[in-house]
């Protein structure tokens, strides 16, 4: 993936100097990073068992994976074990057991380097959003599911004719996920639903400014307890949602269980009858007082997740490892190396 493109996907600050380095395996790169005497070292490869080369070394979990009795080893090299999410955080907890140092952070909000909110209120329509790639198999987003429940909630009187679902996403790969997509958009063609792959950024701002609220429906019917790794590890599009002011509204298994507050500036549902509730509640407080509160409930949540929350919470766990506090004292932390 071309560094532009990344620097635009995710915000990435012109201020970092980001070099490119292609390493032929893990032994390769181990030796790289002891040899340039890097000072911390990020490992975000899903599965790697790669030990710790640097002073300072931080292991990116997105969630718990089998780990062999050398990766056991391997890991207790890190510093700490940095979780995407507080449930994340709880699963590896249990699946790797307390032999590591966990910590959560969870990733900043995407895409747009300005790092500010957008007051989009006169903006919002009857509009409501699911945002997630069309997979399958192991970490589906149950789009087909979604689409269904729109249906229910317009043909039971709970949204009138003037609501809209939007499900946009990258297709990925595959012909069962190209099948799935024609499945999901042969079920909403006769009702005012959106079925859209691979939409820019641009668009899917646009999208964000009109929508009252966000559906997240990863991990539903998953039966509780089972099977973690099928619910929503943290959902990065519901944190998004705060920039714009946008309503989210989630299964309550997974990552935002531990952001939202409910019926504050977001809903958890545990089932269809739950989610048939927190709909009535949508529909009756549309553009009125009630929609504004939760509309500023939810700008006001953006400050904990932007890029400067993220950079104070790196920075305090990195200052939590042995040597961390001199990493950051003896010179301008732009000026310093991290591998990553």
């Amino acid at each position: 993936i071309a560094l532009e493109k990344l620097k635009k996907c995710f915000g990435i600050t012109k201020k970092v100097n980001w070099r490119f380095i292609s390493c032929q395996n893990e032994d390769d790169l181990y030796n790289l990073l002891k040899r340039k005497k890097i000072e911390v070292f990020v490992n975000h490869t899903h599965c790697s068992e790669m030990p710790n080369p640097c002073p300072i070394g931080l292991y990116a979990l997105m969630f718990p994976h089998f780990i062999s009795p050398r990766g056991t080893n391997t890991l207790s090299s890190y510093d700490r074990i940095v979780c995407n999410s507080f449930f994340t955080k709880m699963y590896a907890s249990l699946l790797w057991g307390k032999s590591f140092e966990f910590c959560a952070a969870e990733p900043p909000l995407s895409c747009r380097e300005d790092d500010a909110i957008v007051d989009c209120f006169n903006e919002k329509e009857k509009v409501i959003l699911v945002v997630g790639r069309f997979n399958v198999k192991g970490h589906s987003k149950r789009q087909l599911e979604a689409i269904d429940a729109f249906i229910k909630l317009v043909s039971a009187g709970v949204l009138d004719s003037e609501w809209e679902l939007y499900v946009v996403g990258h297709l990925n790969d595959g012909d069962e996920n190209k099948r799935y997509f024609e499945k999901c958009k042969k079920k909403a063609s006769q009702y005012r639903i959106t079925v859209k792959a691979n939409v820019a950024y641009e668009e899917l701002e646009k999208l964000y400014r009109k929508a009252t609220c966000l559906w997240q429906f990863t991990g539903v019917q998953c039966e509780w307890g089972k099977h973690p790794g099928l619910c929503e590890h943290l959902g990065l599009v519901a944190l998004d949602c705060f920039r714009y002011g946008v309503i989210p509204i989630a299964y309550q298994r997974g990552g935002m269980a531990g952001v939202i507050r409910s019926y504050f500036d977001g809903f958890l549902f545990y089932d269809l009858s739950e989610l048939f509730e927190i709909m009535k509640i949508i529909a009756a407080f549309y553009k009125k007082e009630g929609h504004k509160w939760f509309y500023r409930n939810a700008l006001s949540r953006f400050s904990d997740y932007n890029l400067a929350a993220f950079r104070k919470k790196l920075k305090d766990i990195i200052s939590g490892c042995v040597g961390g506090s001199a990493f950051f004292q003896e010179s301008n932390l732009y000026q310093r190396e991290i591998g990553c």
